[in-house]
């Protein structure tokens, strides 16, 4: 008799609905999400970071672009994240601490409240190279670890 083997069924998606099956389509339209590296998930312990920071860390991702940093004042930071302002700010300096994030602090005058006497702009630019940095060398140390795990099962399939 002949021995039936389970197959995996292939997702069918309609091609109306452009969808990752991870999430709901609603919440995959165009400017709705960000790509989120499985590094992240999987290796969170290794980048010695609590979620807290990570938290934060995607609250920045959101607003980062190609040509431009992301800007934020501490005030939207902390009604986001549904912290105090001095928590979010605990948190981001943090995490400059750790290396893995600049804050580059704007002391200029806001132009909409440039008419205002001793108004301070708290606007905060904050760059996620040094991040961006950590997260590929962790990926590359990922990769290895794979790769290594890989080898003996091939050199042995080979013999």
């Amino acid at each position: 008799m002949a021995k039936k083997t389970k197959t995996r069924k292939k997702m069918s998606r309609s091609p109306s609905k452009k969808s990752d099956h991870r999430w709901p389509v609603r919440c995959l339209g165009p400017n709705e999400y960000i790509l989120l590296p499985k590094v992240l998930v999987k290796r969170l312990g290794a980048l010695q970071i609590q979620p807290h920071h990570m938290w934060l860390i995607l609250l920045l991702q959101v607003d980062r672009y190609e040509d431009r940093d992301p800007r934020w004042y501490w005030e939207e930071l902390a009604r986001f994240v549904g912290r105090d302002k001095n928590t979010v700010r605990r948190w981001a300096y943090e995490l400059r601490d750790m290396g893995l994030l600049q804050i580059k602090q704007n002391r200029t005058k806001d132009p909409r409240h440039a008419d205002k006497v001793n108004f301070r702009n708290e606007r905060n630019t904050f760059i996620l190279t040094p991040f961006d940095r950590r997260i590929e060398a962790e990926q590359k140390s990922w990769d290895k670890e794979r790769e290594n795990r890989r080898s003996p099962a091939r050199q042995e399939a080979e013999e």
